[in-house]
């Protein structure tokens, strides 16, 4: 009996032995979490081309300015966000413009962001007896592109609608193309 137990015990032994020895568990590595180019404060410049319609009179020349905003990226495909920016032409009739405006945009890829825009618009309107302020609206869309982490560049479309206390209207549309830095 003695014999036995001590048969057993060996085995016993031999057997935790064997399964300490055994491969574990392979785990697969996980992928990278992946990174959100889009949340944050940022700030920027654009310039571009911009025609407009001034009580009948047309006319084209350039727009520079900058912008600043904020945006949050909303689970894996959505981006939200509120924007100001300001610019001034090369046109006599159109001297400055400014806006407010929400944008809205989907991922196609993590770094490429196609959007929606549109808000409130202010400017300074030209007649040949004063200079007026204007108010109205503008909406718009675009293509941006993550380069880095803190670094994108954008390709925007936005059309105006504008009036003056007097009465006096212009539209105008602009075709943009800007960077902005992500903090």
């Amino acid at each position: 009996m003695r014999n036995l137990l001590c048969l057993l015990a060996m085995l016993a032994s031999t057997v935790a032995t064997a399964a300490a020895d055994l491969p574990r568990k392979y785990t697969l590595p996980q992928p990278p979490a992946a990174t959100d180019y889009w949340s944050g404060l940022y700030i920027g410049g654009h310039g571009g081309w911009h025609w407009a319609d001034t009580a009948g009179v047309k006319a084209d020349a350039y727009l520079v300015g900058g912008h600043i905003g904020y945006q949050r990226q909303l689970g894996s495909n959505v981006v939200v966000g509120i924007e100001l920016d300001g610019g001034t032409t090369g046109m006599a009739e159109v001297s400055w413009l400014a806006t407010a405006r929400l944008r809205a945009g989907y991922l196609l890829t993590p770094q490429l962001l196609v959007y929606g825009t549109g808000g409130g618009a202010y400017g300074r309107l030209s007649d040949t007896m004063a200079n007026l302020s204007i108010t109205g609206w503008v909406v718009g869309g675009g293509v941006e592109y993550a380069l880095a982490r803190n670094l994108s560049a954008r390709v925007e479309y936005r059309h105006h609608d504008v009036k003056a206390l007097t009465g006096m209207t212009a539209t105008s549309d602009a075709v943009f193309l800007g960077a902005s830095l992500r903090f």
